[in-house]
């Protein structure tokens, strides 16, 4: 007997009798995107199996109804915008250079907190005189009334092309390249180049300089899915709410920390006023304030309490530093690992551009 098994994306059943689809999650597998991919999702509790490099599917441990591909970031923005992945993880770059405007395309998350880097003009340290676009429209010029066109390489032509056009250049020719952009000059393939910067150390190795104002865009890893599948499946819509609002929780709460703290007083809402004296004490909504029992109960009558107020990056110092006037002792400070709201606010925005309720 030959044994069928489900492809992913396929419909598979429920386990009652019922049938469903499966959400078909588009992941970057490798490249200089791939690495954080897998340790975003992760810190966000989607841990990603993979069976090796190699395989083009996996899962998502607690999520056995969204089949994972692993395609690359050009390509999963192709295959979110035609149907065939409900959701995917792209670049902004990507998305700039290759989405366009479609009604069956909703960015659901822009920023994600990774793969940043800046599309930049980049042309010879050599030209000393050449530092802005104004300056690279004077060598385009030049080269035009010689007869010669200056050449750009780039694996990002739209871009490219629009940036240069808004720039007053309009006699160049476009070198596209997919890897090893900022060799181009150097070898004599091109004459300036396009590309993504990061961290600047390609930038040096192949002397090169981005031109001040020749920065196109900045880009980062976002989050994307297809109009038409969430629109016509509610399961499909569920199973992404869950998703989204890991990541939303997860990124919001990288910028605040819990802190406890042991406090005398008479009552819980005296040690409520003394926090509240100052902003940095006043967590999101207020300190929460519970009576220790302690083993050994104070001569004065007073009682000890723990505090715990939860605030960000820029006030934990300060919110230390009133803990320890107002009396606090042995504090503790946590990162929090996620940080809900009410509602999700990307989720709200999601199903606004699908225009479901």
């Amino acid at each position: 007997m030959i044994e069928v098994r489900h492809r992913p994306g396929s419909v598979v059943t429920n386990g009652a009798g019922g049938r469903r689809d499966s959400v078909r999650f588009g992941v970057p597998g490798k490249g200089r995107i791939g690495d954080e991919v897998f340790e975003f999702l992760d810190s966000c509790g989607l841990k990603v199996r993979r069976g090796s490099e190699r395989q083009l599917t996996g899962q998502i441990r607690g999520f056995p109804d969204v089949a994972v591909i692993f395609q690359r970031s050009a390509d999963i923005l192709t295959q979110v915008t035609d149907g065939r992945l409900d959701l995917g993880i792209t670049n902004i770059d990507v998305l700039r250079e290759h989405g366009g405007e479609d009604d069956d395309l909703i960015l659901v998350y822009e920023d994600l907190g990774f793969s940043g880097a800046s599309v930049a003009v980049e042309v010879p340290d050599s030209w000393v005189d050449v530092t802005t676009m104004a300056d690279l429209a004077d060598v385009a010029a030049s080269l035009r009334e010689r007869g010669d066109e200056l050449r750009v390489a780039t694996s990002l032509p739209n871009l490219t092309r629009r940036f240069f056009y808004q720039s007053g250049i309009s006699h160049f020719s476009l070198v596209q390249v997919e890897g090893g952009v900022e060799a181009a000059p150097t070898v004599g393939f091109a004459d300036v180049a396009v590309d993504l910067v990061s961290t600047g150390t390609t930038l040096k190795e192949n002397h090169l300089k981005v031109l001040r104002n020749g920065y196109i865009l900045r880009t980062q890893a976002c989050l994307v899915c297809n109009r038409r599948s969430l629109t016509g499946s509610v399961f499909k819509r569920e199973v992404v709410r869950q998703v989204v609002e890991l990541m939303e929780a997860r990124l919001r709460a990288q910028q605040f920390y819990s802190v406890t703290a042991n406090l005398r007083g008479q009552s819980e809402a005296e040690v409520a006023a003394a926090l509240l004296e100052r902003p940095a004490t006043r967590g999101k909504r207020g300190p929460t304030v519970a009576r220790v029992f302690a083993a050994n109960p104070e001569a004065d009558g007073s009682h000890w309490f723990a505090a715990t107020i939860i605030v960000d990056a820029a006030s934990l110092q300060p919110a230390v530093d009133h803990l320890r006037e107002v009396g606090g002792s042995g504090m503790s400070v946590m990162p929090v690992k996620y940080l809900f709201d009410e509602r999700s606010a990307a989720y709200d925005g999601l199903l606004k551009a699908l225009g479901v309720s």
